[in-house]
Formats: C-alpha cells, structure tokens, sequence
C-alpha cells in the first residue's frame, strides 16, 4: 500500500515527461502510459520499502540499487511485450495481457522473498547486531516519506496552475501565475508586454476565445516580434482566427532557407494543423541538408502527414526516410524506422534489413525488427 500511494504520483509526473514520450509513442500505446509508469515505479519503489522493513537504513540504501535495476528489468520486459509479442500476434490485448502477467509474477516472487526474510534467523539476527528501531517507528518514518512525497506532488500542480495529473498547464493558467487579468483588454495589452511568454501566450488566449476583434492588435504584435519561435506561434494564432496575414507569415517562414531549420520545422508544424501542405519543401530540404539533429527528427515526424502529396514528393519523401536510416544520431534512425512503419511501404523492407544488420544500439534494432514484421505481414496479406 505505501509503494502504491509514493508510485501513483511519481507515476503520473514520470508519464507526462517528453523523456517518456519516445517510449509510449513507438512501444506502446500512450493511453497505456499511465500504467506503464505506474507499474514500472511501484515495482522499483517495493524493494526499498521491504529493505526499509527488515534491515533499516541499511537495507533502504542495498535496495535502492535493486529497485533502479528492477524497473529498468521490467521497461525492457514491457518493450519486448509490446515490441515483439504482440506485433507477433498482432493484438495490444495480448501484449497488456502478457505484461500485466509478467508484473504479477515479479511482485509475487517479491513477496515470497518478503515472507522468507521475515522469518529467517540471519536478517533476525542482522536486526539486532544493527540495533534497529522500534518497528512503530520505522512505519512512522515510513508514512512521512509518504507525506513528503504526496506534498510534493502537491506543490508541483498548484506551480502548475491547480493542475494534479502532470499534463502541461493551460495558456490562461500560465497568464494568471504572471499576474495577468483574462479580459480582451488586459489581453490585448498584454501581446505588448516585455516578457515574450506573456506575449504569446496573450495571443493564444486571445485566440482560443475567438477574438476576431483583436486582430489587429495580434497582427501589429506579429510585426514587433524579435523571437523568432513567438513569431511563429503569434503567426499560426492569427491563422486559427482566420487571419491570412498569419498563414502568410508561416509560408514566408518556411520559404526562407536562411533561418533556422528547427524554426522553420516548427512552423510546417503549424500549418499541417492548418491542414495545409505547404511547407513540404521546406522539410525535404531539411531532411536533405540540415545539420540540427531535432530539426531532422521533427521533419521525419512530418512525412507522414500531408496528405496530399504528389508522386514524385511521395517517393521523395519514401526515399529521404529510408536514408535516414543510416544517419550518425540514434534518435533519427529511430524515427526513421517508425515514420516508414508509418508510411506503410513493402519496398522499404530490404532498406530495413540491411540498416538492422548494420545497427548496434539496441533501441533502434528492437524499432527496426518491429517494422519489418509489420510491413512483412502486411505483404504477405496482400499476396493472400
């Protein structure tokens, strides 16, 4: 019970991190997560506990190392689950089924370890040569690291704008922690603010209200901006109020080759939520030429999504992917892996064969592996 009541929010902290958004977005699915964080926690959170339990201090600082251990133990274990069997069967079911499996057989093997050391002479006689304390008093050390704990947790959502479940703060709570009142006038006079998050964040509001009487107010907010991420996201809010001045400038952005391929990434971003497919070119030519790692990989993630593409972009695209499998940056391989999963394309099987051959980094042959199952069934279905 006390590792369940520390696991449910480190959990939910943990699921919301882009650290751990690569591993639910290739290995599992994200409404997964949750669940994933939990057990992975709760099983690393355990051995230190029952080692707080039987042997004090000393059994929490051997068991630390254990715990780290046995949660890395169980991340693999969920990846080959999601990875290989349930590709293999081709059902999520199967694989959440033999994960949930594989936890409770660990968390049994646990207590059966528990239940033996609680009753073996040599921990007994470990407790007394280590003069333990009274066990009242280690349950009670016990639920104030659980307090501390859940204060935390606390403390972390109210900075976060009363939010509990770790999800990113909303624009109009952000404005509020800067002290900025929610009326289109406070608003409007906010997009001139020193502060550049205050800034943006003004006309996302604004936006998200429906403010169509502000645009012009967002569009000389647009033409006085010096960040060039803000110009981009000030952009795209006046392109949501149907503002062709804002589509206009995120096209401009995307043209212009001298600015930063991560800024110009993050702008085809924007205009494919407009559901236009613009900035195509602007993401071969990152994919062809740019030396920003990120940008490479937010370009990847991009391939898939136009949807309209002609033939020649079409194989364009197919075959930039396919040669970012060789790239020098695991992450993009990676990427490159899943986005022609993605893309669901036989003829690049062979690609993947001779990329899996050649990798040495156990993430990207797991992700590799992964999609030439998937396009081999997928061929062999078609041939049925």
């Amino acid at each position: 019970m006390s590792a369940a009541i520390i696991a449910v929010p480190l959990a939910l902290q943990a699921a919301s991190r882009h650290e751990t958004a690569l591993l639910h977005d290739l290995f599992w699915p994200d409404k997964l997560d949750p669940y994933m964080m939990f057990s992975l926690v709760f099983l690393g959170i355990v051995p230190v506990l029952l080692g707080y339990y039987h042997l004090g201090r000393l059994g929490f600082l051997l068991n630390v190392a254990v715990g780290f251990a046995l949660a890395w133990v169980m991340a693999v274990c969920g990846i080959i689950c999601f990875v290989r069997i349930g590709h293999y069967f081709g059902s999520v079911g199967v694989s959440t089924a033999v994960y949930a499996t594989c936890v409770l057989l660990v968390y049994m093997l646990i207590a059966r370890l528990h239940l033996k050391a609680a009753r073996s002479e040599s921990v007994h006689d470990a407790q007394r040569k280590l003069r333990l304390a009274p066990m009242r008093i280690q349950i009670f050390v016990c639920l104030l690291v659980i307090v501390w704990v859940m204060s935390t947790d606390v403390s972390i959502a109210q900075e976060n704008g009363g939010n509990f479940n770790g999800a990113p703060e909303s624009a109009k709570h952000a404005l509020k922690r800067h002290g900025i009142v929610l009326t289109r006038e406070a608003l409007v006079s906010a997009l001139r603010n020193p502060d550049a998050e205050v800034r943006e964040l003004a006309a996302q509001v604004l936006a998200e209200d429906g403010e169509k009487e502000a645009i012009p107010s967002i569009v000389e907010a647009l033409a006085a901006e010096t960040v060039p991420a803000n110009r981009v996201n000030i952009a795209f809010f006046l392109a949501q109020l149907g503002e062709e001045t804002g589509s206009t400038a995120l096209k401009r952005i995307c043209d212009d080759f001298a600015i930063s391929a991560w800024i110009r990434m993050l702008a085809a971003v924007n205009m494919r939520a407009l559901h236009d497919d613009y900035c195509l070119a602007s993401v071969v030519d990152v994919l062809q030429s740019s030396d920003d790692r990120g940008a490479r990989m937010q370009a990847l993630t991009l391939v898939t999504d136009f949807e309209r593409p002609s033939e020649e972009n079409a194989q364009k695209l197919l075959s930039l992917a396919v040669k970012a499998l060789a790239d020098k940056e695991a992450g993009v391989r990676m990427i490159a892996s899943d986005t022609l999963g993605r893309l669901g394309n036989v003829a690049a099987i062979p690609a993947l064969q001779t990329a899996l051959a050649n990798e040495d980094v156990d993430g990207c042959r797991l992700e590799m592996w992964r999609v030439i199952h998937q396009l081999q069934k997928k061929k062999e279905e078609h041939l049925r």
